[in-house]
């Protein structure tokens, strides 16, 4: 509807122009501009050319002293950035070529976008604004309503279709159409200010009320501006705007300053919006652009009695804790006023102290009796919705993301998971109560939310923050977060950092990523160890049948030995072996038959008979490999295989390979490897040393739990580091 009125009034103004220029018309309104000659033009556009890069002002005047007084001079705009000489001139802060030019007919001036009196308002010329508004259009100058493009020209941003028909530009100055008292109170020029509101009365202009002159300068943070409203109308402080907020919920995002302001004035800490948020909630929004001076506001705050109000819940049943824990991690707004543009500093410096306050904050919050364990409609608690927004910032979850976590913030925000950080959060949040085992309404605790993100978050990211990585993880582990479960399809936690270990193999091989590699094989064996040493059971076992060498699902070591299917060349088994050893270490048992397999139908020359299978993770091995003949050659895979020939009881281990030899004459000729089978006939043909079998018998006499017991031992170190290391 505003474009058809602005279409309407331009054809207007234009018809208007055309009809004055005929008798008798002309007689009653007077004469009328001419458009500039080829002269003029070229004469302006040099002026302009000039102005732009500070070159010459003295020809610059000489030039405007020339121009003639019946033609339109400032119909004439540089191509480059759609301005025209009068406004270039604003825009620079030349008061004497402002001075010349308004004598050129500026009463004809019909200008949409940055109107000389809007860009002297915005940018503070004071002097210039003066001229203008003397000068100039009477009202129409202080009371014309306007946008601008600036600092960018007057191009359009977009350009749609009409009925699929006519091309419409979409202009930025089509957004935030307003007197020029308003872009005067968004840069914080009070002087000019004042200065528009003295001409607006005067010249008879209807005035803007005193409460949405207040509310504005409280939504754009503008202090000195916020200062003289509330001094100048004292019984607005209170006053509600269309949304039904006070002064006060949309002044406190920019700080202390300025809801201290507003508190000294009588403002209500305790008023509450439509949608039940307080100040505190409005403080820790981050879909405000405000100053993230958290901490220093919140601490304030914190003493004028809206601690009473701390634990007051918004219509979606969250607290203001909710609100700040998702500014953990959080990249947006500023640490400094839009209007300091002078003191612009990069956002990866101010993110470690903007993070070290939201720390504090949430300390301090909690020390007010913010209670931590308040679940909102989703079901979160504060702890559990900073690990679902944790999972959102990882980025690359897909299509299939459940509803906890896609409404747990919205997805316009910005994040980059910090690690140091987000351990720090979890150590307040729990050190003040929060349970780690809470589950949201779809299920998910706050540990199973971390161990989602070790699996979606970027690898160089996570090898790059690898302590924080594992700090975080212990501060959950520590806490009582529970290891030990079971998912509906038998996966445990095994299986999942089964899974984050095969995120190894999606890294490209080659010389640059090597080093990644080995990262990451570091950081799986560290979670690896958090685990077990916070009680994680690698032997999970299961009294469900399943097909031979189809079960084993949640047992870490048969997990971790179908990785070996993932392997792209012989050096990815030391990987494996490496991985595979902690487990051993970690009272992973070999021997352990973790389900029962149904029996397989086997024939000899007289009888057909049911012969039972051993379902050990070294018989998986075997299956896996039977086919990759070419991965023995360099005796990796061989290494693998002997890992588990080291460590198993004699019973166990020659039943496995037995079986495993009688079963290669129920498979077509080729289907296992020649080199494989030489390598099963060497082992159970050729008994194992007596360091081999007395290193087993230490291993069980100490319940397999090496890495506890073994540095305990009474044997020298040598001999400690052939037992850990299973050499």
């Amino acid at each position: 509807m505003a474009n058809i009125i602005e279409f309407t009034s331009s054809c207007f103004f234009y018809l208007n122009q055309y009809f004055r220029a005929f008798w008798p018309i002309k007689i009653l309104f007077g004469p009328t501009l001419r458009p500039p000659s080829t002269e003029t033009e070229l004469r302006i556009l040099r002026a302009i050319y000039l102005l732009r890069h500070q070159d010459n002002l003295e020809a610059v005047m000489a030039i405007a002293s020339s121009l003639p007084k019946d033609e339109d001079i400032h119909s004439v705009f540089d191509q480059h950035t759609k301005y025209n000489l009068l406004q270039l001139a604003v825009i620079n802060n030349t008061k004497e070529l402002v001075n010349k030019l308004v004598q050129h007919s500026y009463g004809h001036l019909n200008l949409k976008c940055n109107t000389p009196e809007h860009l002297a308002a915005y940018l503070g010329h004071y002097g210039i604004l003066e001229v203008l508004l003397e000068k100039g259009r009477g009202g129409g100058g202080s009371g014309q309503i306007a946008g601008m493009c600036y600092p960018g020209p007057h191009s359009p941003m977009e350009v749609h279709k009409i009925l699929g028909l006519l091309d419409y530009s979409y202009y930025k100055c089509q957004l935030n159409v307003d007197l020029p008292v308003f872009y005067a109170i968004s840069r914080d020029n009070v002087s000019c200010v004042k200065l528009l509101l003295t001409h607006m009365q005067t010249e008879g202009v209807n005035l803007p009320s005193p409460s949405r002159l207040l509310h504005f300068s409280c939504c754009k943070g503008t202090i000195d501006c916020l200062r003289y409203f509330v001094e100048k109308y004292p019984n607005e402080v209170n006053s509600l705007n269309s949304k039904k907020e006070t002064p006060l919920l949309q002044a406190v995002v920019w700080g202390r300053e300025c809801a201290k302001c507003l508190i000294d004035n009588g403002a209500d800490v305790k008023s509450v919006s439509k949608t039940g948020e307080t100040a505190l909630h409005r403080l820790y929004c981050n879909d405000i652009d405000g100053l993230f001076t958290i901490y220093d506001t919140t601490k304030y705050l914190l003493t004028t009695g809206i601690e009473q109000l701390v634990n007051e819940v918004n219509t979606s049943m969250e607290t203001p804790l909710h609100y700040l824990v998702t500014h953990v991690s959080f990249i947006g707004g500023n640490l400094l006023h839009p209007n300091q543009a002078q003191n612009h500093v990069t956002r990866l410096q101010l993110q470690p102290d903007y993070q070290d306050q939201v720390i504090q904050s949430l300390e301090l919050l909690l020390k007010f009796n913010a209670d931590p364990l308040r679940e909102n409609r989703f079901g979160l608690q504060p702890m559990n919705k900073l690990m679902h927004v944790t999972l959102k910032s990882c980025g690359s979850l897909g299509d299939m993301v459940p509803d906890c976590v896609q409404f747990s913030i919205d997805s316009k925000y910005l994040y980059k998971n910090d690690y140091r950080h987000l351990n720090s959060a979890l150590e307040v949040l729990l050190r003040h109560g929060s349970d780690p085992n809470s589950l949201c309404s779809e299920g998910h605790s706050s540990y199973l939310m971390y161990l989602q993100c070790l699996l979606e978050n970027n690898i160089v990211e996570l090898c790059n923050q690898a302590q924080g990585v594992i700090s975080s993880l212990l501060t959950l582990l520590k806490h009582g977060s529970k290891v030990n479960f079971q998912m509906n399809n038998g996966s445990t936690c095994s299986s999942i950092l089964a899974k984050f270990a095969a995120r190894y193999f999606t890294i490209p091989l080659s010389e640059d990523s090597q080093i990644l590699r080995d990262q990451f094989s570091d950081l799986v064996c560290e979670v690896l160890k958090a685990h077990f040493i916070h009680g994680l059971n690698p032997n999970v076992l299961t009294s469900a049948k399943s097909h031979y060498l189809k079960g084993g699902t949640g047992n870490a070591m048969i997990e971790f030995v179908h990785l070996s299917k993932l392997a792209k060349n012989p050096a990815d088994f030391v990987t494996i072996r490496r991985w595979l050893t902690v487990i051993l270490q970690w009272g992973g048992d070999p021997d352990v038959e973790p389900y029962q397999s149904e029996p397989i139908i086997c024939h000899s020359q007289s009888s057909i008979f049911l012969r039972h299978q051993g379902t050990q993770p070294v018989g998986h091995y075997i299956h896996e490999m039977k086919d990759e003949e070419t991965l023995y050659k360099d005796g990796y895979a061989e290494e693998l295989l002997m890992l588990f020939y080291r460590t198993m009881s004699h019973k166990e281990l020659y039943d496995c390979l037995n079986s495993t030899r009688s079963m290669t004459r129920f498979h077509p000729m080729g289907a296992v490897g020649k080199k494989l089978l030489q390598i099963l006939s060497s082992m159970t043909e050729s008994p194992r040393s007596l360091s081999d079998i007395s290193r087993v018998a230490i291993y069980k006499s100490i319940d397999r739990q090496l890495a506890l017991k073994v540095p305990l031992l009474p044997i020298p170190n040598l001999m400690k580091k052939y037992l850990l290391e299973v050499q």
